[in-house]
């Protein structure tokens, strides 16, 4: 069973997908409900009424505009809904909601589901909301939800809250998509990997997408000694390159990754790539401070985070002598350079050098690598060199007009066996069990993660 209700669609309500939407999320589903002859969007609904049968909070208010109104629906017990049919079948991939004030409660659970009956008999549940919980209810949240149900295209959307949730107090919603492939679509191809490395003991996959007819591309991993490979992500498709970075630290282990694009039709072959961590010089920033407009996504600590898609950019009104390095807290040897410029502006590193020294102020530095040329962005460049002299600094320093640009460094360090606890001392004992109780902390600058074991052949890239 179900009601109907007219209204108007707001301007305010039919705001463009954002930049950042992929092409599978680009259309606002909201502007292709059907109408009735005046052009108002058709609303259907649960028939459990809403609160105290008063207008102003009918399920109408979800698509009004209005960030100051909100569907407060009963449900009947079951759980109030809210959706309306599409003018033609279409792919449901995302939503943008803003919630009711004070009420982050009631949005935990909230499905999204699509169907191709009238009565949601068939209803297919695509994704449910859990907002984290510092998330304000009166700010816009953008989700996507890359998963094999969107496969499907449908007819009808809706979102369904838990039962006694007052059907989730949304304000505003906007549910996004496209149209399906056609049913004729060939299986899209394999993804085409631009980068594909690991640095700082963390992975990056760059790769292009077009002319691939993917809706997703899926990633998974795995560990060594592990049996299976487990699934880490899926992303839409975009136009143009696409990045991925596993931000979870690779202890020298033995780690494969693969990835596959997907469509209605079916998916490609996997591509496999090996990650192999080398050691990385660990230790405490050190720099030029400040970063382009004070944005912390531009620090100088960004060169050492393993993510090739961060970079340093220097304040706006420093151009030159612009440098960023570690203090490795003990002086340690350097066996290796490994540097990605950032991209679009690797010319940017022509010029540049590295150094080492015993000080802080490099007064008397030692240089590694001079005469940087304009090093690619489809790999990351290695230097080696004659062992210095061992250094606990060591720095990065951009070529005047630069502004320091470079997405990511690795100080690759020789072997050294772990150093001793800091502070070993028996803080107490267990009488019943009769053993003593230690405590002590770790030396973290410097010290090695752990001796790396000779790096595997990578896996052919192909089908598994």
């Amino acid at each position: 069973m179900r009601k109907t209700m007219m209204m108007m669609m707001a301007a305010s309500a039919l705001l463009a997908a954002t930049a950042a939407h992929a092409q599978w999320v680009n259309q606002l589903l909201n502007q292709y409900a059907v109408t009735n002859e005046s052009g108002q969007m058709i609303i259907l609904w649960d028939e459990g009424g809403y609160y105290q049968d008063n207008p102003q909070y009918g399920p109408d208010k979800s698509f009004d505009g209005n960030a100051g109104t909100f569907y407060d629906g009963d449900g009947g017990g079951a759980g109030g809904w809210v959706g309306f049919e599409l003018q033609s079948p279409k792919l449901i991939t995302g939503i943008r909601y803003v919630g009711r004030g004070g009420q982050l409660a009631r949005i935990m659970g909230v499905r999204i589901q699509g169907a191709n009956a009238p009565d949601f008999s068939d209803a297919v549940t695509l994704h449910t909301l859990y907002p984290p919980p510092d998330w304000n209810p009166t700010w816009w949240r953008d989700e996507q939800f890359p998963s094999p149900a969107v496969l499907q295209p449908f007819s009808y959307v809706r979102f369904i809250a838990l039962p006694g949730m007052a059907g989730g107090n949304l304000c505003m919603v906007e549910f996004y998509g496209a149209d399906p492939l056609p049913e004729e679509a060939p299986v899209p191809d394999a993804p085409d990997l631009t980068f594909d490395a690991c640095i700082n003991h963390r992975m990056n996959l760059f790769w292009t997408s077009a002319p691939s007819n993917a809706i997703f591309y899926e990633i998974q991993r795995k560990i060594e000694h592990e049996p299976h490979f487990s699934p880490l992500t899926r992303v839409f498709a975009v136009t143009g390159e696409q990045h991925f970075f596993d931000d979870s630290l690779l202890l020298y282990r033995d780690t494969t990754y693969r990835i596959r694009a997907v469509n209605g039709s079916g998916t490609s072959p996997w591509v496999y790539v090996a990650a192999t961590p080398l050691n990385s010089g660990r230790g405490q920033w050190i720099g030029l401070p400040g970063s382009w407009e004070n944005n912390p996504i531009y620090a100088g600590d960004k060169v050492f985070d393993g993510n090739i898609a961060t970079c340093y950019n220097s304040p706006g009104n420093i151009q030159n002598g612009t440098w960023t390095g570690l203090d490795f807290g003990a002086a340690r040897e350097m066996t290796l350079l490994r540097y990605v410029p950032r991209r679009n502006f690797a010319d940017r590193m022509d010029g540049g050098w590295f150094e080492v020294a015993d000080d802080p102020d490099f007064t008397t530095p030692t240089g590694v690598h001079t005469n940087i040329g304009t090093p690619p962005i489809t790999a990351i460049t290695e230097a080696s060199f004659p062992p210095p002299a061992p250094a606990r600094y060591a720095r990065y320093c951009g070529p005047d007009g630069s502004y320091g640009n470079i997405a990511e460094v690795e100080f690759v360090l020789a072997d050294q066996p772990p150093l001793p606890p800091n502070g070993l001392a028996v803080s107490g004992s267990d009488i019943t069990n009769d053993f003593a109780l230690l405590t002590w902390t770790l030396h973290d600058a410097g010290s090695p993660l752990s001796p790396p074991p000779a790096p595997p052949a990578p896996p052919p890239r192909g089908p598994p």
